[in-house]
């Protein structure tokens, strides 16, 4: 019998590298470090946030005016519509010339909008430079691990690959084996064990990179099987580092894999290539295809993982 999609409700780092665990009790508030939440936000949520922020001033602003009275010169009394436009010429330091305020009340509600309007302008002008600047890794990571004899020893693998036309410098990987054990005490722990890859680092992260760490007598990994990952709720992080060449800022990605996500007997399809021009060609259509170790014909792992592999 199949486990429920939230079996692996334990597992810190989601497959799309974001952070899956619920924090609540901090004492925090997001406007309490507004910059740094507005940052975070994707785009579709900081331009809604942005809208509803404009709107509501727009709207205040409207509110003021209409309790002033006949304080808009050419407006309707009492038009809603006439003193929210007129508001947002204002906001905006539009001004067309056929509104303007028509005494002091109007004047001094004018220009503390005109100056919330500068203010709003620069803040808004900052957060949406520093999201565009804000360096970011386009790293891809293969649908699946996979574990596989390489040189007659048995290896866990993950492919990772670099989506942007420039290169990662000085680029280095790390693997973490996150599992869960209980104490003697029945206290539950999260363990965290690094495994050593075959190539930890590379000066140049252009196109493609296996990392490859060996099952060996001293790998954590050693003598574990998909049931016994599974047991002890094993999670297998990766997190790719290095310096963006043409920003010239450091970058990180990272993805992690549970015991559902592992293929064993398998190993990744060939992805590169000569052409008839003698250059070497990667064919990332081929990214996430693996071949049986034990020879075959190349698959292609479901998008999501969640189906169980064919016998290798």
């Amino acid at each position: 019998m199949d486990r429920p999609a939230t079996w692996d409700a334990f597992r810190a780092i989601g497959p799309d590298g974001s952070f899956r665990i619920r924090a609540s009790g901090r004492g925090t508030h997001p406007l309490k470090d507004l910059f740094h939440f507005l940052l975070r936000v994707s785009w579709p949520q900081f331009l809604g946030l942005v809208v509803g922020a404009y709107l509501a001033l727009n709207l205040a602003f409207t509110v003021a005016f209409l309790l002033g009275g006949p304080c808009i010169d050419n407006a309707r009394p009492g038009s809603f519509s006439d003193a929210f436009f007129f508001s947002v010429q204002t906001l905006s330091t539009i001004g067309y010339g056929n509104l303007a305020p028509a005494n002091l009340y109007g004047h001094m509600v004018v220009a503390v909008e005109a100056f919330t309007g500068l203010l709003g302008t620069a803040l808004v002008t900052g957060l949406m430079f520093a999201k565009f600047a804000r360096p970011t890794a386009r790293v891809m990571f293969s649908r699946v691990a996979c574990v596989a004899d390489r040189d007659g020893q048995p290896c866990f693998m993950v492919r990772i690959g670099n989506q942007r036309a420039n290169e990662i410098l000085d680029a280095s990987v790390k693997v973490i084996l996150v599992t869960t054990r209980h104490s003697a005490e029945g206290e539950q722990l999260r363990q965290f064990k690094e495994l050593p890859v075959t190539r930890p680092e590379t000066p140049l992260f252009a196109l493609s990179w296996t990392v490859i760490h060996t099952l060996g007598e001293d790998s954590p990994l050693n003598g574990m099987s998909k049931e016994s990952m599974e047991a002890c709720q094993a999670e297998i992080v990766v997190v790719v580092s290095g310096l963006d060449d043409t920003l010239a800022q450091p970058v990180s990605s990272r993805r992690s894999y549970v015991a559902r996500e592992i293929w064993w007997g398998y190993r990744f399809a060939d992805m590169l290539s000569t052409g008839a021009d003698g250059r070497v060609h990667a064919d990332y259509s081929r990214f996430h295809w693996l071949q049986p170790q034990a020879g075959g014909t190349p698959i292609l792992p479901p998008a999501q993982a969640s189906a169980k592999p064919p016998a290798a």
